[in-house]
């Protein structure tokens, strides 16, 4: 049909206006008589140009009207319609869990406990309720109800007790509200610093909220500050949890988390310096350190070539655990606990309450079983299975004695092995010639300390892209610690399936470094590493950032065609006011370099002192001054760092020759490294200890306690090793420890009575 036939169709269906009268009588008759609306469409197979346009137009929608036009027929057999039985029971859970899930909001109000959220424990100062129409005092033993606004004042402080016996610190002009609901507690902070207690929570949560942050426990003390630039937490003793940007991670004693880069990491100690309880604050801490120090002495097992326990372990397991029987460790870890307890009133304090507590009950468990079990314990997850613990049994009775201390799941014993947490012992499986079987074995033969295996090829999420960071092809993730409590070595390995790429080939292989050498001995942080190839790397950079004008090309090619591969960076100085850095560069093409600069920023100084020209560009956010060394491109935040960055060099006074960082060298067989970070946390804290002296707040005992926090504060390196399809990460310090918890999870023994166990999805 041509568009003319079409326009003069059109202009007949336009003109055919029915009688809405008539057509309602044809369509009344034709279904009582019967007639259904694809009959009158099919009709006789006779039809007008106009009706076989319907007709067609229905015909591609209706399926039985395209059968009839093909010739179709089916036979159609009656079948019994039978609803299986568990249809009724399953939709009625399902709408059942749906209608509560949907109604916990509301369940969280109902059953909410009536009356006041906290009472005022302390004021020093004022301490006032903030309301519409203006603001009133309150002083001790008032009780603060369902979000009432309180505000401590210029100079003030003030603890609240919540109804389970949590005290909240507020430092001055600190603005907070309390909530309670079904779940649990919330303390939220609009703007300040707090600083809580938590008791221990056998039920529901307690959180303290601010605008980007939600910090959740069951019992531990920590501090939480808000203001314009974001929020930061430090824990001083046990665990937190922090929601922040849609991550979730996990805090532990001397962490911090802040919120937003732009605010600078402090201490534990900085921010719990104002409260009241400061000094027992750091003398808790300077006790668990010297606790620490202690159990590092007690010996370990030692390791282990072989096992008979992997043969038994599932072929689908995406997780394996493996680790001595630490009975016996624990237990004298317990009686160290127990002598610091009778030394000092700090530790007696957290001992006696629920920290302590809890820890004895799960030693106490631990101990009470190991007697029962060999020389290996291994936890395996196959994915999508519960977890199960395998070990030799040692002597008769383990099943009776899970019961005893209250562990219902599932045991079974069979030919001198147990299953903790499956219903049989699982046969020999093979798991040792698995792909990841052989990975974990090489940890054997090199002999076996802690150590934890992941399939992460099948634990990923397939829907997430990875492959810009080059992790699309990661494999296993293996971290072990060898070595002794004393002098661990923690390691953690990448196994990549073939070579690497994208970001994780940024790294090159191990080679001598000299940049470090401009890094004094003082130093508070320092990081130093080899690029792959600086044009390969800023060309993957330039791809991802968008990087597109001419301009800008070019200058990036003239830079990394002026660059060597590597590169260090170093806080070097005071950290207030302004934060003293230095970042020195291996350079091939000095002239170029400075050339790309200077038509970059023609407004680049220059400054000659000592022979030297010195170079400045005051355009940044930050005044950066640089030089060049030797073929290294120098770079500081003020002309003297860059003068006594080479004074050091040239005297020998660096970081790379001292005796701190050379005793955190590890004992392997790399003579180089592809990278290294160094932490030197005692410098940091040392003044904030000072300060604290000063006062005249820390008595005696407190003061020596402050000493030995320091004497056991030393200083963390971790190395890295890149090699063709793998990263190792290795250090010698608490720093990177993976503790005794990583392995633990999942262990259905440790913790009795035990919850469900967990899944590998």
């Amino acid at each position: 049909m041509n568009h003319k036939d079409f326009d003069q169709l059109v202009e007949t269906v336009r003109g055919d206006v029915p009688d809405s009268s008539a057509a309602a009588d044809r369509v009344r008759a034709r279904l009582s008589g019967g007639e259904t609306l694809c009959d009158s469409f099919r009709g006789d197979g006779v039809r007008s140009e106009a009706r076989q346009m319907l007709w067609e137009d229905h015909r591609r929608s209706c399926v039985s009207c395209r059968r009839e036009a093909s010739g179709y027929r089916a036979e159609v057999v009656e079948m019994p319609r039978r609803v299986p039985r568990w249809i009724a029971p399953a939709m009625a859970a399902a709408l059942m869990a749906g209608v509560l899930w949907a109604g916990l909001p509301v369940l969280d109000r109902v059953f909410a406990p009536a009356g006041a959220r906290a009472t005022v424990a302390s004021v020093s100062g004022t301490l006032v309720t903030i309301a519409a129409d203006g603001a009133a005092p309150l002083a001790a033993g008032a009780e603060i109800a369902e979000g009432q606004e309180i505000r401590t004042g210029k100079g003030s402080r003030a603890v609240l007790r919540l109804r389970d016996g949590s005290l909240v610190e507020m430092a001055e002009r600190s603005v907070v509200t309390l909530a309670e609901l079904w779940r649990g507690k919330t303390v939220r902070l609009v703007r300040g610093n707090v600083i809580v207690e938590a008791a221990k929570q056998r039920s529901g949560y307690l959180q303290v909220a601010t605008a980007d942050a939600l910090v959740s426990v069951k019992g531990t003390i920590f501090g939480v500050s808000t203001g314009l630039k974001g929020s930061r937490v430090s824990v001083v003793e046990g665990e937190v949890r922090v929601d922040e940007g849609g991550s979730t991670g996990l805090l532990y004693r001397g962490d911090q988390k802040v919120t937003n880069a732009a605010m600078a990491g402090t201490t534990v100690l900085d921010d719990v310096a104002w409260s009241a309880n400061a000094a027992k604050y750091m003398a808790l801490l300077a006790d668990l350190n010297d606790v620490g120090r202690r159990i590092s002495q007690i010996p370990l097992p030692g390791l282990r070539y072989s096992s008979k326990l992997l043969d038994r372990v599932p072929l689908d397991s995406v997780v394996v655990a493996a680790m001595p029987n630490l009975g016996p460790v624990m237990s004298e870890a317990t009686r160290i606990f127990e002598d610091k307890a009778r030394e000092s009133a700090a530790m007696k304090e957290w001992w006696t309450a629920s920290g302590g507590a809890e820890m004895r009950t799960f030693v106490e468990h631990a101990r009470a079983i190991s007697d029962y079990l060999g020389d290996e314990i291994v936890v395996a997850i196959p994915k999508g299975a519960t977890s199960v613990m395998l070990a030799e049994v040692r002597k008769p009775g383990l099943v009776e004695e899970l019961r005893r201390l209250g562990y219902t799941g599932p045991v079974a014993v069979e030919g001198g092995l147990v299953a903790v947490g499956g219903a049989a012992v699982p046969p020999g499986s093979g798991f040792g010639s698995t792909p990841m079987g052989k990975r974990v074995m090489e940890s054997y033969r090199a002999g076996a300390g802690l150590l934890f295996a992941a399939n992460v090829e099948q634990i990923a999420e397939p829907s997430v892209d990875t492959s810009v960071i080059g992790l699309d092809n990661l494999r296993f993730l293996i971290a072990e610690q060898k070595g002794t409590l004393a002098t661990p070595v923690h390691s953690a390995s990448l196994n990549f399936n073939g070579a690497r790429h994208g970001m994780a080939s940024w790294l090159a292989a191990p080679g001598p470094m000299g940049s470090m050498e401009f890094v004094s001995k003082d130093a508070t942080f320092a990081a130093s590493f080899l690029m792959r190839d600086p044009r390969q790397l800023l060309d993957e950079v330039r791809a991802m950032s968008g990087v597109g004008s001419d301009a800008d090309r070019r200058f990036m090619d003239e830079v990394s065609g002026s660059l060597g591969g590597e590169v260090t960076m170093a806080m070097d100085g005071a950290l207030l006011p302004t934060p003293a850095w230095v970042v020195a560069v291996e350079l091939e093409n000095a002239p170029r370099l400075q050339s790309a600069i200077e038509q970059l920023l023609p407004s680049v100084k220059k400054e000659v002192a000592d022979g030297r020209t010195y170079y400045s560009i005051s355009e940044t956010s930050m005044p950066v001054h640089y030089t060049f060394v030797e073929g290294y491109w120098l770079l500081g935040s003020t002309r003297a760092q860059l003068m006594r960055a080479i004074s050091n060099r040239t005297a020998g006074l660096t970081l790379s020759r001292s005796p701190e960082f050379r005793a955190q060298m590890p004992q392997d067989g790399y003579t180089y490294f592809s990278g290294l970070m160094y932490y030197n946390f005692g410098s940091t804290l040392g003044p904030i200890v000072d300060q604290l002296k000063s006062t005249g707040m820390l008595t005696a005992q407190t003061q020596a306690q402050a000493d030995s926090l320091m004497a056991n504060r030393a200083p963390s390196l971790i190395y890295v090793y890149g090699e063709t399809d793998r990263i190792q990460v290795g250090s010698r310090s608490t720093l990177f420890q993976m503790g005794l918890q990583a392995l633990m999870a999942g262990n259905p023994l440790m913790g009795l009575p035990m919850p469900s166990a967990g899944k590998a999805q």
